[in-house]
């Protein structure tokens, strides 16, 4: 089954105006021009090795193998906490 995303309606002229003007006073986040845009580096031209791989580094749970069966064998406190609890629970 496919999730329906809601739609929106569509701006009129004046709130895409007021919107734009938003973004035109916002000295904080100016808008990107071609000149400056082209001058751009890539990050591992202009970054310290290590500060770039912090964010370059594979995510998700670690893939290293695991013993036994269930998420809580790789921690045996929880497991045994769990345990304590029920004697349904291995």
């Amino acid at each position: 089954m496919t999730k329906r995303r809601a739609s929106l309606p569509p701006l009129s002229d004046e709130e895409e105006a007021e919107i734009q003007a938003g973004i035109a006073q916002d000295a904080d986040n100016p808008e990107i021009t071609a000149e400056r845009f082209a001058r751009m580096r890539p990050a591992a031209d202009v970054l310290p090795p290590a500060l770039y791989a912090a964010p370059t580094r594979p995510r998700g749970p670690d893939r290293r193998p695991r013993s036994g069966r269930g998420p809580y064998t790789s921690m045996p406190r929880v497991a045994r906490s769990l345990s304590s609890l029920s004697t349904d629970v291995k």
